[in-house]
């Protein structure tokens, strides 16, 4: 009789499957930042002194369809992203602490950013429509919408998502296999977005742009770093 080896037996290493799965979903930075690009290349005009013309602008469809898909669902998208590169840089990274703080600014900023993305999708197209009517109130309405408190909010979130891009990036550095170029990229790329493009709209879509490009290479790098 015959004997025959046994078939190999791949090893396997739980973790690294992990780590693979996980890493996956760092390619969706970049999927935000393509939607964030779309939502910011076309600027609306300040309600303060434009008011007509702002009613105008907000109460099209794309403007709808722009913020329940590119900025609410993008931001969403952002929240899934950061969670998955910080639990891959919390586990791997020389920063671990940075990474988490990271994904908790970065989370907790979505929030404050989606009641406000939430109110511009839906508030502010009857807003609009208030204006278009000939309702003599609408402006009104409209800063009694946007109260200190809600400003406030909206403000807040803006700065949490800044501040997350920048504590992932610091600590995406450290890791094997993503570049320098891809860290600070995606690093600058959410303060153009949350902070300076406030007072300069142009520079968001220079975020959105430079969102993209970071993005790609941190998903990348992660990605390399989690097969190798």
């Amino acid at each position: 009789m015959s004997h025959r080896d046994p078939p190999a037996v791949q090893e396997l290493n739980p973790d690294r499957d992990r780590l693979r799965m996980i890493s996956r979903g760092v390619w969706l930075l970049p999927v935000f930042s393509v939607l964030t690009l779309w939502t910011t290349f076309e600027h609306q005009p300040d309600p303060l002194s434009e008011f007509s013309a702002w009613s105008q602008f907000v109460t099209t469809d794309r403007f709808l369809l722009q913020h329940v898909i590119g900025s609410i669902g993008g931001q969403a998208l952002f929240a899934l992203a950061v969670s998955a590169l910080g639990a891959v840089l919390v586990l791997r990274s020389a920063r671990p602490r940075q990474a988490l703080w990271g994904v908790a600014t970065g989370v907790i900023g979505s929030a404050g950013l989606l009641a406000g993305f939430g109110t511009a999708a839906f508030a502010q197209p009857a807003l609009g429509d208030l204006q278009i009517d000939g309702y003599a109130g609408a402006q009104a309405v409209y800063e009694n919408v946007y109260s200190p408190i809600a400003i406030s909010v909206l403000l807040g979130g803006a700065l949490l998502f800044a501040l997350s891009t920048v504590l992932l990036a610091r600590a995406a550095h450290t890791l094997a296999h993503v570049s320098s170029l891809g860290a600070w990229l995606f690093g600058v790329s959410g303060p153009l977005v949350g902070v300076f493009g406030i007072f300069v709209g142009g520079l968001q879509t220079v975020g959105a742009a430079t969102g993209i490009a970071g993005g790609v290479l941190i998903a990348r790098g992660v990605h390399k770093f989690a097969t190798s």
